[in-house]
Protein backbone atom coordinates (compact mmCIF):
# COMPACT_ATOMS: atom_id res chain seq x y z
CA UNK A 1 0.00 0.00 0.00
CA UNK A 2 1.53 3.27 -1.15
CA UNK A 3 0.62 5.31 1.94
CA UNK A 4 1.99 2.65 4.27
CA UNK A 5 5.25 2.48 2.29
CA UNK A 6 5.59 6.25 2.53
CA UNK A 7 4.89 6.31 6.26
CA UNK A 8 7.03 3.28 6.98
CA UNK A 9 10.08 4.56 5.11
CA UNK A 10 9.74 8.06 6.58
CA UNK A 11 9.39 6.68 10.09
CA UNK A 12 12.37 4.38 9.66
CA UNK A 13 14.64 7.26 8.68
CA UNK A 14 13.32 9.52 11.43
CA UNK A 15 13.40 6.88 14.15
CA UNK A 16 17.04 6.07 13.36
CA UNK A 17 17.70 9.80 13.74
CA UNK A 18 15.86 9.81 17.08
CA UNK A 19 18.04 6.97 18.34
CA UNK A 20 21.16 8.80 17.18
CA UNK A 21 20.01 11.86 19.11
CA UNK A 22 19.35 9.83 22.27
CA UNK A 23 22.94 8.59 22.21
CA UNK A 24 24.23 12.13 21.59
CA UNK A 25 22.15 13.51 24.47
CA UNK A 26 23.50 10.89 26.83
CA UNK A 27 27.06 11.41 25.70
CA UNK A 28 26.83 15.19 25.87
CA UNK A 29 25.16 15.20 29.30
CA UNK A 30 27.84 12.96 30.75
CA UNK A 31 30.56 14.98 29.02
CA UNK A 32 29.17 18.22 30.45
CA UNK A 33 28.49 17.03 33.99
CA UNK A 34 30.44 13.81 34.59
CA UNK A 35 27.44 12.76 36.63
CA UNK A 36 25.60 9.46 36.20
CA UNK A 37 22.72 10.96 38.21
CA UNK A 38 22.42 13.88 35.77
CA UNK A 39 22.36 11.37 32.94
CA UNK A 40 19.61 9.40 34.68
CA UNK A 41 17.55 12.56 35.12
CA UNK A 42 17.40 12.95 31.34
CA UNK A 43 15.21 9.84 31.17
CA UNK A 44 13.03 11.19 33.97
CA UNK A 45 12.56 14.53 32.19
CA UNK A 46 11.48 12.62 29.06
CA UNK A 47 9.37 9.90 30.66
CA UNK A 48 7.25 11.86 33.15
CA UNK A 49 5.59 14.21 30.62
CA UNK A 50 5.03 11.26 28.28
CA UNK A 51 3.31 9.24 31.00
CA UNK A 52 1.21 12.19 32.18
CA UNK A 53 0.09 13.26 28.70
CA UNK A 54 -0.19 9.99 26.74
CA UNK A 55 -3.92 9.61 27.43
CA UNK A 56 -4.54 13.20 26.37
CA UNK A 57 -2.53 12.50 23.22
CA UNK A 58 -4.71 9.48 22.50
CA UNK A 59 -7.90 11.49 22.89
CA UNK A 60 -6.53 14.21 20.61
CA UNK A 61 -5.45 11.63 18.02
CA UNK A 62 -8.99 10.25 18.02
CA UNK A 63 -10.59 13.66 17.59
CA UNK A 64 -8.56 15.31 14.82
CA UNK A 65 -6.73 14.71 11.56
CA UNK A 66 -3.92 12.33 12.54
CA UNK A 67 -1.71 13.33 9.64
CA UNK A 68 -1.92 16.96 10.65
CA UNK A 69 -1.21 16.12 14.29
CA UNK A 70 1.81 14.03 13.28
CA UNK A 71 3.09 16.73 10.93
CA UNK A 72 2.91 19.28 13.75
CA UNK A 73 4.60 17.01 16.30
CA UNK A 74 7.31 16.06 13.81
CA UNK A 75 7.98 19.71 12.95
CA UNK A 76 8.17 20.60 16.65
CA UNK A 77 10.52 17.66 17.29
CA UNK A 78 12.69 18.98 14.47
CA UNK A 79 12.66 22.30 16.34
CA UNK A 80 13.87 20.54 19.49
CA UNK A 81 16.75 18.99 17.54
CA UNK A 82 17.62 22.40 16.07
CA UNK A 83 17.54 23.88 19.59
CA UNK A 84 20.13 21.26 20.59
CA UNK A 85 22.21 22.14 17.52
CA UNK A 86 22.07 25.85 18.32
CA UNK A 87 22.96 25.51 22.00
CA UNK A 88 25.76 23.04 21.25
CA UNK A 89 27.30 25.03 18.40
CA UNK A 90 27.02 28.29 20.36
CA UNK A 91 28.81 26.64 23.28
CA UNK A 92 25.99 27.39 25.73
CA UNK A 93 24.69 23.83 26.06
CA UNK A 94 24.35 22.68 29.61
CA UNK A 95 22.26 20.34 31.68
CA UNK A 96 19.40 22.86 31.46
CA UNK A 97 19.26 22.68 27.64
CA UNK A 98 19.37 18.90 27.57
CA UNK A 99 16.69 18.62 30.25
CA UNK A 100 14.52 21.10 28.35
CA UNK A 101 14.95 19.12 25.13
CA UNK A 102 14.19 15.84 26.90
CA UNK A 103 11.06 17.34 28.48
CA UNK A 104 9.85 18.75 25.16
CA UNK A 105 10.56 15.40 23.49
CA UNK A 106 8.47 13.61 26.10
CA UNK A 107 5.56 16.00 25.64
CA UNK A 108 5.68 15.70 21.86
CA UNK A 109 5.99 11.90 21.95
CA UNK A 110 2.83 11.73 24.06
CA UNK A 111 0.94 13.24 21.12
CA UNK A 112 2.93 11.80 18.21
CA UNK A 113 2.80 8.14 19.29
CA UNK A 114 -0.98 7.82 19.52
CA UNK A 115 -1.45 9.71 16.25
CA UNK A 116 1.08 7.42 14.54
CA UNK A 117 -0.62 4.24 15.79
CA UNK A 118 -4.11 5.54 14.97
CA UNK A 119 -3.09 6.55 11.45
CA UNK A 120 -2.33 2.98 10.36
CA UNK A 121 -5.98 1.79 10.17
CA UNK A 122 -6.83 4.76 7.98
CA UNK A 123 -4.17 3.99 5.35
CA UNK A 124 -4.53 0.23 4.90
CA UNK A 125 -7.55 -2.03 4.37
CA UNK A 126 -8.92 -3.79 7.45
CA UNK A 127 -7.53 -7.16 6.38
CA UNK A 128 -3.96 -5.77 6.35
CA UNK A 129 -4.01 -3.81 9.62
CA UNK A 130 -2.33 -6.55 11.66
CA UNK A 131 0.57 -6.82 9.21
CA UNK A 132 0.87 -3.03 9.01
CA UNK A 133 1.05 -2.72 12.79
CA UNK A 134 3.71 -5.44 12.87
CA UNK A 135 5.78 -3.53 10.31
CA UNK A 136 5.31 -0.39 12.37
CA UNK A 137 6.70 -2.17 15.46
CA UNK A 138 9.62 -3.45 13.37
CA UNK A 139 10.70 0.14 12.72
CA UNK A 140 11.34 0.80 16.40
CA UNK A 141 13.26 -2.45 16.80
CA UNK A 142 15.42 -1.90 13.72
CA UNK A 143 16.12 1.72 14.66
CA UNK A 144 17.05 0.73 18.21
CA UNK A 145 19.68 -1.60 16.79
CA UNK A 146 21.05 0.62 14.01
CA UNK A 147 20.58 4.17 15.32
CA UNK A 148 22.85 4.13 18.38
CA UNK A 149 25.75 2.72 16.37
CA UNK A 150 25.38 5.37 13.69
CA UNK A 151 24.99 7.96 16.42
CA UNK A 152 28.21 6.85 18.07
CA UNK A 153 30.14 7.18 14.82
CA UNK A 154 28.60 10.60 14.16
CA UNK A 155 29.54 11.81 17.65
CA UNK A 156 33.09 10.48 17.24
CA UNK A 157 33.70 12.03 13.83
CA UNK A 158 31.33 15.03 13.71
CA UNK A 159 30.40 15.84 17.31
CA UNK A 160 27.06 16.00 19.06
CA UNK A 161 25.91 19.21 17.34
CA UNK A 162 26.16 17.63 13.90
CA UNK A 163 24.44 14.50 15.21
CA UNK A 164 21.52 16.64 16.38
CA UNK A 165 21.53 18.34 12.99
CA UNK A 166 21.33 15.03 11.17
CA UNK A 167 18.37 14.08 13.34
CA UNK A 168 16.67 17.39 12.52
CA UNK A 169 16.93 16.59 8.81
CA UNK A 170 15.48 13.09 9.30
CA UNK A 171 12.16 14.59 10.43
CA UNK A 172 11.71 15.80 6.86
CA UNK A 173 11.30 12.15 5.80
CA UNK A 174 8.16 11.72 7.91
CA UNK A 175 6.79 15.17 7.14
CA UNK A 176 7.34 14.54 3.43
CA UNK A 177 5.65 11.14 3.67
CA UNK A 178 2.65 12.61 5.44
CA UNK A 179 2.31 15.33 2.81
CA UNK A 180 2.63 12.83 -0.04
CA UNK A 181 -0.15 10.55 1.22
CA UNK A 182 -3.38 10.51 -0.76
CA UNK A 183 -6.83 9.07 -0.13
CA UNK A 184 -6.46 8.67 3.65
CA UNK A 185 -9.87 7.63 4.93
CA UNK A 186 -11.46 8.93 8.08
CA UNK A 187 -12.04 6.41 10.88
Amino acid sequence: HRNLRLLWSGQLVSTVGDQMQLVAIGWQMYDLTGSPAALGLVALFRTVPFMVLALVGGVLADSMDRRRLMAVTQALQMGVALFLVATTVAGVAGAWSIYAAAFAGGVLSAFDGPARQALIPSIVPNEDIENALTLNALIRQAATIVGPGIGGFCIAFLGPGATYGINAVTFLAVIGALLAMTGVRAI
